[in-house]
């Protein structure tokens, strides 16, 4: 039986036994190749300690997508992983729309008091976002903050990356890719070295 390793990635592989009866089949789509899916590691939702079952870690099937490909092909360490997907969470809190003030919501809030709560908490999440994008420029720059915000944010190619920059071409295209991992190996690095304070 394999034990969990607290550090283990999901992409780690190792020591994760294979499915006993195989992967599940997957319907039949252009997003389902065995390019975009691929096996990764996670903790086995069956797993009860409390029965006497040790914690395990199994593999299944995931869709990938740039950042797992990076970590997958070793480009870039597991602390640069997490520290990337932290930076798309919170470009993902700066596209979504609010669906506060529906007439259907459902609640006994008087409709002006709920459009006040509701530009209140538009109000706070967008110091939080303002906050983070100051610490993105302070410590990668302007230039490799619109890097990220290009690649994770709007989800574009490190091609179209680039472009917008400039650079085309393969020498281009590889410089581009290299400020994108510099730029998330140094967050990583600035978080390992003050922690969650350093927002």
């Amino acid at each position: 039986m394999t034990r969990s390793n607290g550090n283990a990635g999901r992409h780690d592989l190792s020591r994760v036994p294979e499915p006993i009866g195989g992967f599940p089949a997957v319907p039949t789509s252009k997003h389902n190749t065995a390019r975009e899916l691929k096996p990764v590691a996670v903790d086995d939702v069956y797993a009860d300690e409390r029965a006497g079952y040790v914690k395990r870690r199994v593999r299944a099937l995931a869709r990938i997508d740039l950042l797992d490909k990076e970590r997958r092909d070793g480009s870039i360490s597991e602390a640069s992983y997490l520290v990337g997907r932290e930076i798309e969470k919170v470009f993902e809190h700066m596209t979504r729309v609010s669906g506060g003030g529906q007439w259907c919501e459902g609640d006994r809030l008087d409709p002006a008091t709920q459009a006040e709560v509701a530009a209140l908490l538009g109000i706070e999440r967008a110091h939080a976002v303002n906050a983070f994008l100051g610490w993105l420029v302070r410590h990668v720059g302007q230039r490799d903050t619109k890097l990220l915000w290009i690649v994770l944010g709007m989800r574009l190619s490190f091609r179209t990356a680039a472009a917008s920059f400039g650079r085309q071409g393969v020498r281009g295209l590889r410089y581009t890719v290299d400020r994108f991992r510099d730029a998330l190996s140094v967050l990583a690095e600035v978080k390992a070295a003050h922690g969650r304070a350093a927002r």
